[in-house]
């Protein structure tokens, strides 16, 4: 599936400001500010849709519709050099996993600042699974 852009993209766009921004009262188009714009109150709106899923079909039906559909995603054709369909989140839960099993690499400059601080606040300095 190529990238949602066009009119699609277009309208979703619309409706996504109209709906955070607009319907809460926040800022929309021109006024949204970057998120690593930290130079004032963002004046960013949210918004949540809660849906009763038992109210148009069974949970049952939902969860085998949901796994046919994350089978049907991932078994797209996918373009050459690319190995594997992600959905949403799942590489950084991936990552999360990998990180718990093998731990937080950091580089020498971060164990260096943190090695200060432990003297600083005299606290026990523990590393694990050093390479």
């Amino acid at each position: 599936m190529p990238p949602i852009s066009g009119p699609k993209g277009y309208g979703l766009a619309l409706s996504l400001d109209i709906l955070c921004g607009l319907a809460t009262s926040s800022n929309f188009l021109r006024d949204v500010k970057a998120l690593d714009d930290l130079s004032g109150f963002p004046g960013t709106g949210f918004f949540l849709e809660a849906i009763n899923i038992e109210s148009l079909v069974s949970h049952q039906e939902c969860l085998e519709n949901i796994t046919k559909y994350i089978k049907d995603v991932k078994g797209c054709p996918k373009r050459t050099g690319v190995n594997e369909i992600f959905l949403p989140g799942e590489i950084e839960r991936r990552e999360a996993e990998r990180r718990r099993k093998l731990g937080i690499p950091l580089s020498q400059e971060v164990l260096h600042e943190l090695k200060k601080l432990v003297e600083k606040f005299r606290v026990k300095f523990i590393v694990q699974n050093q390479r």
